[in-house]
């Protein structure tokens, strides 16, 4: 199984999130969100040139900064 950044991930696509790895101030943050590996994320929008993805967990909808997207490791379902 290849992982992905979720800022690799097109917009309107769903995935599983595998594992949080990054900056522990950025990781704990994210898992004070909610994002826990095995949850699904479905990425909404993503903004062009560095902007925030908007992406949905269960019913909540997030604005992530790239940085945050990149400590978000994810599979196709």
């Amino acid at each position: 199984m290849q992982l992905k950044s979720l800022i690799e991930i097109p917009s309107n696509r769903t995935v599983k999130l595998e594992l949080i790895e990054g900056d522990s101030l950025i990781v704990e943050r994210l898992i004070d969100m909610g994002f826990h590996p095995g949850v699904e994320i479905e990425c909404i929008n993503r903004m062009v040139s560095g902007g925030p993805s908007i992406i949905r967990l269960q019913s909540s909808l997030f604005a992530l900064r790239e940085e945050e997207s990149q400590c978000l490791k994810v599979s196709d379902l």
